[in-house]
């Protein structure tokens, strides 16, 4: 483009100002092309970062395109083990197997002003185990 302008002035007689204005032209018109295309590179590239994080989820993006809330899914869907008491998936039904020597404890510590972060580390259905014995 630069060139066939060197080449319209050197056989057209017009004002300076004129290629002056055309070269300037030129310029901006070269520095929106490559502002278009690194942005378009860039929304490629989190189009592609997205979809190689979601396909690691177990439950990806809803209708929103926002992950669910926990409230939203069922602990099955989060890999909780299937209850015996819950007629289905829904979990709603599912009993809850009081732990007297960790729920009093856990009670008091998180009835706290400020609690600290708590993590309960248990064995796989220690729960199942404990309702059955």
């Amino acid at each position: 483009m630069l060139t066939a302008a060197v080449q319209i002035s050197s056989k057209v007689n017009a004002p300076t100002w004129l290629f002056v204005a055309l070269y300037v032209l030129i310029g901006v018109v070269g520095i929106a092309a490559a502002l278009v295309k690194r942005r378009k590179t860039r929304v490629d590239e989190r189009r592609a970062w997205d979809q190689e994080v979601t396909s690691y989820l177990a439950l990806g993006p809803g209708r929103s395109a926002e992950l669910p809330q926990v409230s939203e899914v069922s602990p099955y869907q989060l890999g909780v083990s299937h209850s015996a008491y819950a007629p289905d998936d829904t979990h709603r039904e599912d009993p809850y197997v009081h732990r007297e020597e960790v729920d009093d404890r856990l009670r008091e510590t998180l009835s706290r002003r400020d609690p600290p972060f708590v993590i309960v580390v248990g064995g796989l259905q220690i729960g199942e185990i404990a309702h059955h014995v």
